[in-house]
């Protein structure tokens, strides 16, 4: 299990046939809540979980796919980065775009 914790929330992350990630405030009070596909995807668990600056949720759902979602649990980004460089295995990182 992972945990990150802030002041107040920890976003913890459970994979491995429980398939759900977290928000929980410091005293263990559940506060939000999203389950995960794991096994319906063909993998095990979710992993490589962050909490973005922007509030969203950052996590590779599979080995090769990575989404970012909302508190409303909505996909605001999906990319399988297998396509991108043709292994499964790649470094990412999300970048802003700038305005000229």
């Amino acid at each position: 299990m992972l945990t990150v914790q802030s002041a107040r929330f920890v976003l913890n992350s459970a994979s491995n046939r429980k398939n759900i990630l977290a928000i929980t405030e410091s005293d263990g009070d559940l506060t939000w809540s999203c389950k995960t596909a794991g096994k319906e995807k063909g993998h095990a668990g979710h992993h490589d979980v962050h909490m973005l600056e922007n509030g969203n949720i950052l996590f590779h759902e599979t080995w090769q796919d990575v989404r970012e979602i909302n508190l409303k649990k909505k996909a605001v980004r999906e990319f399988n980065e297998f396509g991108l460089v043709g292994n499964g295995l790649a470094c990412w990182q999300v970048l802003t775009a700038s305005k000229p």
